[in-house]
């Protein structure tokens, strides 16, 4: 045994249960590695692949070098933890080459498996960039870029996506799945881990970084990464390797970076890291993604967003009289027990807004209130005149119309946001009050750029808010979903208390900003527009 690759309690089991670390084949991999494959990206274009040591050790050695009694590889499956810019793709991709070439298995099918396609299209053409920059591999492999296939004598590699529909017929002796942490489709996963059986000794790889929401696949996984790693699950069949900080870590420690991330000072720089790190530390929503990606740390479901303390130095009254101004409108209509939002966002320049909210809510959720001391506080807000209360267990639509209706007397309403899901009536009867209405569904790609003009403005301090505590309180509440995109909307966290106020007035801001960059959209004119 080299000295070189760790040896774990569990391997030492595996010994006794006849087991062998087979260096020569393990060697095998690491040449196949330098001798076929080249980088094809950025500063490393051209070099050959050498496995960095994390790559060595804790992944290729120990994947392809331990053997059952009968030659047999001993993991059937592995997975590979480590934070963005470690060269996980990089390696994945690799291995995919050698599971295609060099692994000698007749008709080899190997599955680079994702999400989406995109996704899966990531990883696919690093495998191209790789093949085309290696002369003996570019004249026996065919890349077929439409397809996404790279074919090698009666084998192929293959990019997948989970959106695609089912993974049904496939014979693999590879599947590599890449950000593990997106996935949701338990079932299509399970078809793919069981896509290998009549293979002889087939290869289930994911490779991923940290995710948000332990109500995932992905977080399942990675527990039963973590068990295997500290002793608490006993599977000989599964490699595990995870690269991460601790929960009570650190994380703006320059130690805490270099330590969780194993491609310090070749793939992963200091400055850059720093950097990023500077930015989260005024947003808790970049402190979440910096975790994430920067550190492989989970997250809740959600992210916080915004800080209370920006919120409450924003300033209350703006400074000239908002009677006769422009402003667009949003309306977040609840469903039952939800409260309704109104918004009014008035433009200023220079990048201030003014906000004027209204709520409703039905009578008996002031009563009902799952929280005594929050139940106070929301029929003193009704007292106050802060939240109207609507007879029943719902909100009167029609209460809500005629608030539309006496905005637009006192203001100039240049157009009306709602989300079509449930506001067909509402948006009907104030078209026909002349106001016009415009739909926005409250989805990433619609609520994103709002979102961030949202979050630009607070932290600017340039949002009037007229000390509204209902909206106060909404704030404080708000957290953010997003994607790897950096696109983000607001949500509920843990706690799930109401946050329609913000919804609103993102929803208003989103109208204004786009009015001012698409003033002639077809999207933002005529009647009610539904899609």
């Amino acid at each position: 045994m080299s000295k070189a690759i760790p040896v774990s309690a569990a391997d030492a089991r595996a010994v006794r249960d006849g087991c062998y670390f087979d260096m020569p084949a393990a060697q095998r991999v690491r040449r196949f590695f330098s001798g076929y494959l080249r980088h094809s990206l950025g500063e490393w274009a051209g070099r050959p692949f050498e496995l960095l040591p994390w790559e060595w050790e804790g992944v290729i050695a120990p994947l392809f070098g331990w053997r059952t009694r009968d030659g047999r590889r001993r993991y059937k499956s592995a997975s590979i933890w480590v934070p963005k810019k470690n060269g996980k793709t990089t390696i994945a991709a690799g291995i995919a080459a050698y599971m295609l070439a060099g692994d000698c298995e007749p008709g080899a099918e190997v599955y680079l498996a994702a999400v989406t396609r995109e996704q899966a299209g990531i990883a696919f053409r690093q495998a191209s960039h790789m093949v085309r920059a290696s002369p003996p591999l570019a004249e026996s492999m065919t890349v077929l870029e439409t397809s996404k296939r790279i074919t090698y004598e009666d084998g192929f590699i293959r990019a997948l996506a989970s959106e695609a529909g089912p993974a049904q017929g496939l014979n693999a002796s590879a599947v590599i799945v890449d950000e593990l942490h997106e996935w949701r489709k338990r079932d299509y996963y399970d078809s793919l881990i069981y896509s290998g059986i009549a293979r002889r000794q087939p290869l289930f790889l994911t490779i991923s970084t940290a995710g948000s929401g332990r109500d995932r696949l992905g977080w399942e996984q990675y527990q039963y990464a973590r068990g295997i790693l500290d002793g608490t699950i006993d599977d000989p069949t599964h490699l595990a390797y995870i690269a991460g900080a601790a929960d009570d870590d650190d994380w703006t420690s320059p130690e805490v970076w270099e330590r969780v991330n194993p491609s310090w000072g070749v793939t992963v720089r200091e400055d850059e890291i720093r950097e990023a790190c500077e930015r989260a530390r005024s947003s808790p929503r970049y402190e979440n993604a910096f975790r994430r990606f920067r550190l492989n740390q989970w997250t809740e479901q959600v992210d916080r967003w915004i800080a209370l303390e920006a919120w409450d130095e924003c300033p209350s009254e703006p400074p000239i009289e908002l009677a006769g101004q422009p402003c667009f409108a949003a309306i977040d209509l609840s469903a039952t027990r939800d409260l309704t939002a109104r918004a009014l966002v008035f433009p200023l320049g220079g990048g201030e807004y003014a906000l004027k909210l209204r709520f409703w809510a039905p009578a008996r959720e002031a009563y009902s209130y799952r929280d005594e001391q929050q139940r106070e506080q929301l029929r003193q807000w009704a007292r106050q005149g802060h939240i109207t209360l609507c007879p029943g267990e719902a909100v009167d639509y029609a209460m809500v119309a005629a608030d539309m209706r006496a905005c637009a007397a006192e203001y100039r309403v240049q157009q009306v946001a709602m989300d079509p899901w449930n506001a067909q009536q509402v948006a009907r009867e104030l078209e026909a009050e002349g106001l016009r209405v415009v739909a926005f569904r409250q989805g990433l790609a619609s609520m994103s750029p709002a979102s961030k003009e949202f979050e630009r403005a607070v932290s600017a301090r340039k949002v009037y808010n007229f000390s509204n505590p209902v909206l106060r309180w909404m704030v404080s509440n708000v957290a953010t979903r997003g994607d790897d995109n950096d696109n983000i909307m607001p949500c509920k966290g843990r706690s799930g208390d109401r946050i329609d106020g913000v919804v609103a007035a993102i929803m208003g801001i989103g109208l204004a900003t786009a009015q001012a960059i698409e003033p002639e959209s077809p999207y933002l004119h005529g009647g009610p527009v539904f899609v």
